[in-house]
This record gives structure tokens, sequence and C-alpha cells, in this order.
């Protein structure tokens, strides 16, 4: 008899063993006086017999922690069922060689073949959508407002140069003799005033969609309409035209613009272009300022020296040369790569800014969602709306000129079109 068949004759003889017991599980049979039955193998716990009036036994007593038979949906899983629990050591080991020996011998359809039926088992489809995850969340590093209404207006200082006269707007103090009578001076405030903008995004899906429940998708869309607008509120805050959106920082009045050095090369950035940067920004604004630059300025940070002799100086590379990390700052200040910077060359590829002492921003609330099943009812489709009320600007109208000194300060420091 060939592997295959005895295989055939166990599978029979398990499947003829497992119908006899499911019909006496179903309808038992209990043993009349003087005859003996068990539904247990040897070895088990005795079932428990009650002694009736007449001192006689009753049928037998299932034990306390009994469980229900199983239904299995079909033979097969009762076979594995079985395997898993019983099917150990020899068993296992024959059964194991006798269905390599089975696949060896498949002479028709299967699903280890494409073609032969492997194309029609259906792979499993993850809820889970791979992705890429960018960093674009500038906003949360503005100096932030929640408004209840539609907009907030702020009371700024005036002051514009840091002169005898001009300091707050215009208060000054004055040495005077004794007795001698003070000179009037008042300090000068201005306003500041931002007014909710509005971003929306809106998403259709079909009826189909959301009742065969094809991919999970909600989870999904909620993420990427944050980030979308994470990222247009980002791109505004540095290029915003103000007009029904911030004002951004690169088209802003107050921001600083560095010259490039005589006869710098096009898309070039020189040690001397980031020390006269950081010579313009606003002294208090130093503690939390930030380099922020478009990702195409790393090869030529990178290459950034300084002559030292005969010799010269890497600034952003360690001493281990560039096969070690480089240094996370730049003088002192920390690095952050952002999409919203021109490229190299332009002005803005590289901003030093202070965006919590500069910038101010106002909010209502978080993301609001929405939903209606009427805009597209004929064509019974659901649609998703999604809407964030921000403004934002810098609260500078002006560069501060410097008490001592002719070169502006700001906040915000930007270098020229190479």
């Amino acid at each position: 008899m060939s592997t295959l068949e005895k295989v055939n004759e166990r599978l029979d003889k398990l499947a003829g063993a497992f119908d006899g017991i499911k019909q006496a599980l179903e309808q038992p049979q209990y043993p009349r006086r003087g005859e003996s039955q068990s539904y247990w193998q040897p070895g088990d716990e005795p079932l428990e017999r009650s002694t009736g009036s007449r001192g006689q036994k009753s049928a037998p007593r299932l034990p306390r922690d009994y469980q229900p038979f199983r239904v299995w949906k079909s033979a097969g899983d009762f076979y594995r069922d079985l395997i898993a629990t019983h099917g150990t050591g020899a068993f296992r080991e024959r059964l194991s060689k006798a269905s390599q020996g089975l696949f060896k011998s498949v002479q028709g359809m299967n699903e280890g073949v494409g073609a032969d039926g492997g194309f029609a088992v259906l792979p499993e489809m993850s809820p889970n959508i791979m992705d890429r995850v960018q960093a674009n969340s500038l906003f949360a590093e503005t100096d932030n407002y929640p408004v209840a209404g539609n907009h907030m207006t702020f009371l700024r200082n005036a002051e514009t140069s840091r002169a005898d006269g001009s300091r707050h707007g215009g208060l000054q103090a004055y040495w005077v003799g004794e007795g001698a009578a003070g000179t009037k001076s008042q300090p000068q405030l201005a306003e500041l005033s931002l007014k909710l903008n509005k971003l929306m995004v809106v998403i259709y899906l079909t009826q189909e969609l959301i009742d065969d429940q094809g991919v999970a998708l909600e989870q999904y869309v909620n993420r990427k309409v944050a980030e979308e607008f994470n990222f247009k509120v980002g791109d505004a805050i540095l290029n915003g035209t103000g007009a029904g959106m911030p004002r951004g920082i690169l088209t802003a009045p107050a921001t600083v613009e560095v010259a490039k050095e005589s006869g710098q090369s096009a898309g070039t950035i020189l040690a001397e272009n980031l020390w006269k940067m950081w010579s313009r920004l606003h002294p208090p604004s130093v503690p939390g300022a930030k380099w922020y630059v478009n990702q195409d300025t790393f090869p030529k940070l990178l290459a950034l020296n300084t002559a030292v002799g005969t010799g010269g100086q890497l600034l952003f590379t360690p001493p281990g040369g560039i096969s070690e990390a480089p240094y996370g700052t730049i003088l002192g200040l920390p690095i952050q790569v952002t999409e919203f910077n021109p490229s190299v060359g332009t002005t803005g590829d590289i901003l030093l800014a202070n965006l919590r002492q500069g910038y101010v921003t106002i909010s209502k609330g978080t993301v609001a969602r929405a939903q209606s099943a009427h805009v597209e009812f004929l064509s019974d489709q659901l649609a998703l709306r999604f809407t964030l009320r921000v403004d934002g600007q810098p609260w500078e109208s002006a560069p501060l000129t410097p008490y001592k000194g002719s070169a502006t300060h700001s906040h915000f420091v930007r270098l020229e079109t190479r």
C-alpha cells in the first residue's frame, strides 16, 4: 500500500470516529441496569453517578468542568485542531512526511503554481498605507494665540531704532542738575491686527467604498489632511503674501537681507555669508534661533571652511573628517531642513530666524470636520470637508537700527541671491 493510500485510509477512519462521537454526544444513550457504557477514554476522569431514593444508580452526570462539544466548520478544521493538540512526536513526523510526498505527487490544479490555481488564492490586504513622512510643522514654533472670535489685535512696541529719542517709540531719559526741569518724552505704541484666514480640503467618497469597507481610509485621510494643513501653513509662514493667507517671513519688510560677497560665485555659500547673517540677528533672538535651510544647501555647508595660516578649518564637519556625523549646529545654532526654503543660490535658501520671538499667529481651535450626503446626492457620494482657520505675520514692521552702528538687526535674516 502506498503512502498516499495509507494517509487516505487513516483520514477515513478519523472521519468515521469523529461522526460517531458527535452523534453519541448529541443523542446520548444512557446504560440500562446491569450494563456499562462510557464516553471517556481510559485514564480520563470517570463520570459521576447519583444514587436514587431506592439506592439505584441513575444516569451518568457530566463533570463540572465539561465543555459543550465544539462544532467544526469542516473536517479540515477538525483535523487541524487534532494535529495541533495531539499530533506530536512520531505521528506529527509521519504526517509531515506523508504530506510532503502528497505535494510532490500533485497531478492537477494546486495553489503552489499560480497558473494551476495559485492566482485564485487572493492575498490579504493590510489596512496600513505606507507613506513618506515630512517634518513641516513650523506653525508649532510660532508665538500662537487661540481666539474666540475671528480676529485679534496686539499692542506692540513702536520702536524702530535704539538711538536717543527713538527707544520705545520716543521715550528718553535726561541727566539733570539739582533744581533743573526735566524734558518731556513718552513711549509710542502701535497695533498689530490679525484676522483669521481659512484653509479647506474637500474629499468625495462613493457610497460603495463606504459600504464595502475596502481599505480602512478614515485614519489615513485624517492624517493626510493634517499634514497638508501643516504644509500650507508652513509654506505661508515663510512665503505667504498676506492676501487671504499669513504674511511670510521672506516677503516681510522687517526681514534683513545680507549682501553676497564681492566676486562670489553663483550658487555658493561662504563662511563670511553666515558670519554676517549672525551679526545681523537681533541679539535677544540668538537663544532659540535656528538656521532654516533647503536640503540642496547641505553640500555647500559641508564644504564651509575658513583660512588658518597656510591651511584651513572646516566649520560644519568635526575634526574626525567627513566620515563622521556632521555637527547639527552652525555657530552654536541648530539647523532645520524645510521644503519651503528656495533652492540653493536663491535668496532665502538659508534663513536665520527666531519664530517664537518674532512671528505671531492666531488660530481658532483645531481642524474642523463636517460631512454631507446631499452635495452629490444624485451620484451617491459622501462629501467630507476639513477646515482650519489661522493667520500670522512678523510683529516687527521694520528692521531695528542699533544704538551704535548702522547695520540693522531683525529676528529674521536671509542671504541675497548669488
